[in-house]
């Protein structure tokens, strides 16, 4: 019923915001601040993440961490900032709720300040976040998404061509979650034009994944998933979700047709434009590509995906602002929000949003 509210306000916000004669810059401000509040506070106040709820009530509640020295810490391994956050966390405030609030800050900050940044409608994009998925993703898989959040700022890197600030925040990311590493190749591709030929690689590469899928799915579980344990993601994902990737090929189409400009609002024209052109149909193409892999295969290549999922979604905001005739982007926008609002109903009734919020929220945490 809670989720049910909020998508209520999200969408209440976003028809408001969009009646440019009835509200101004500052009026839009208050709006996306108090968006931005709610959903970091609704995801701050949990104590459980849902499905690996029980896995995770050891593992995020720092006990193991907050009960080691600091030269066990700083030797844990590739992943050691993760560790880190949790032993601070635990000698600050010594309540493992103040990790969910201020991991979840972070990450929903993370997201809308990239919404704020890279689109033309971050209302929308919030709509999309929430509905598709992406929000109570991160209830679940927290320490990839702190990952996800921490490449995110990278992004600007990757227009400025500058390869050594873009490493390091990847290997920043990589300190939470090695599985970031996935993104390094984002930024040679935002230099290489997705044409024809581009596809057609994608195309042979996905196919070879899908007939080598135990050989690829085991060289993802060893390089980035190998502490989980060799089953890790092995689980049949819903076949439902081959309708994100489908929808994403179009817009992709849409939004590199050679006459269609994209006015990002943190780009200038020219070289700056085509590269981000480029980064958005590539990080787009490799969201296809690993959703359709875990639609069809492993629900494993779905947590690759998450890295690319923000492209996706910028595709799909894009793709509407190419079409010319004001009827057809009423059309495509009514059509999508309709998709992904009955997306979520659908999750919301059959009780895939997890975790169930619960009152009172902090006192639960101390049951631990």
């Amino acid at each position: 019923m809670l989720y049910a509210i909020v998508l209520t306000e999200i969408l209440l916000f976003y028809f408001i915001q969009s009646q440019s004669r009835v509200t101004g810059k500052a009026a839009r401000r208050v709006l996306w601040a108090v968006l931005f509040l709610t959903l970091a506070i609704i995801s701050s106040c949990r104590y459980e993440t849902g499905a690996r709820s029980d896995f995770y009530k050891n593992y995020i509640n720092c006990v193991r961490t907050g009960s080691k020295p600091w030269n066990e810490i700083l030797t844990w391994g590739e992943e050691m900032f993760h560790p880190i956050l949790r032993k601070v966390v635990m000698t600050l405030f010594n309540d493992p709720q103040m990790w969910f609030a201020i991991t979840s800050f972070f990450i929903i900050g993370a997201f809308f300040h990239a919404f704020r940044k890279y689109t033309t409608d971050r209302f929308l994009a919030v709509v999309l976040f929430y509905c598709i998925g992406g929000y109570f993703t991160a209830h679940n898989i927290t320490r990839q998404f702190i990952a996800i959040g921490i490449v995110l700022f990278s992004l600007k890197y990757i227009m400025e061509r500058k390869l050594i600030p873009f490493l390091l925040t990847v290997m920043l990311a990589c300190g939470f979650h090695i599985s970031a590493a996935v993104m390094i190749p984002l930024y040679f591709l935002s230099n290489v034009r997705f044409n024809r030929n581009a596809l057609y690689l994608y195309i042979v590469f996905f196919v070879l994944a899908a007939v080598l899928r135990q050989q690829f799915t085991a060289f993802f579980q060893l390089l980035f998933y190998s502490d989980y344990g060799s089953g890790y993601g092995a689980e049949t994902s819903n076949a439902l979700r081959l309708i994100w990737p489908v929808i994403t090929v179009f817009c992709i189409w849409l939004c590199n047709r050679p006459s269609v400009r994209l006015a990002c609002p943190a780009v200038a024209e020219g070289e700056s434009e085509k590269r981000f052109k480029n980064m958005l149909c590539h990080g787009a193409a490799l969201y296809c590509f690993f959703s359709l892999l875990s639609a069809t295969s492993m629900l494993l290549f779905s947590r690759i995906a998450s890295y690319f999922a923000f492209f996706a979604h910028l595709s799909m905001l894009y793709a509407m602002d190419t079409l010319r005739l004001r009827s057809n982007k009423t059309m495509m926008r009514s059509g999508l929000l309709l998709l992904v609002i009955a997306w979520f109903l659908f999750n919301n009734i059959q009780g895939k949003l997890d975790p169930t919020p619960y009152t009172p929220f902090w006192e639960a945490a101390r049951l631990w």
